[in-house]
């Protein structure tokens, strides 16, 4: 269940002369201080490959294992008719009023896409490498196809601290 090589990556990066067998894609973004927040980042995916087994847990059990400043920095879980009126209202938007108005993402909702059991979507990504220089940041991600589903990881990236966040 748990990918151990991607866990490994999370905690130390890829080892020396390991190549990818698919896709590199760079998601960049700025920071005060980017270390930090890949820090960050790494401690909630850690929580992830700790916490994830089978049967899944409940929503509960996750925020008891999550970080509690990701937990926090998560938007309040949302009834269906919200949910649906929520999604009425973003399918209005233009493409660029989308990218400037980024909502939180619930708990619920981002940990959905981390489900290895079938319940929730295909993640479309594996962490690969990270890293900083000066006040930028970047987490490369192995992907099968591009574009990919890069939600998940940017609202990580955001709760992390990082903004200005950008996929190639």
């Amino acid at each position: 269940m748990i990918n151990v090589e991607e866990f490994r990556r999370v905690l130390s990066g890829p080892v020396d002369g390991e190549v990818p067998q698919s896709l590199i894609s760079r998601i960049t973004f700025a920071a005060e201080n980017p270390g930090a927040v890949i820090s960050r980042a790494r401690e909630v995916m850690v929580s992830v490959f700790e916490g994830g087994r089978a049967p899944w847990p409940e929503l509960e059990s996750w925020r008891a294992a999550l970080p509690l400043w990701f937990a926090e920095a998560c938007a309040p879980e949302r009834s269906p008719e919200q949910a649906q009126l929520e999604l009425a209202a973003w399918r209005r938007l233009t493409q660029a009023e989308r990218a400037a108005c980024e909502p939180a993402w619930t708990l619920s909702g981002w940990v959905h896409w981390f489900d290895p059991n079938g319940a929730g979507p295909e993640r479309g990504w594996t962490w690969w490498h990270a890293g900083a220089a000066g006040e930028t940041g970047w987490i490369d991600v192995a992907v099968e196809d591009v574009p990919f589903t890069s939600g998940a990881l940017l609202w990580l990236i955001v709760a992390a601290g990082g903004r200005e966040v950008d996929s190639d």
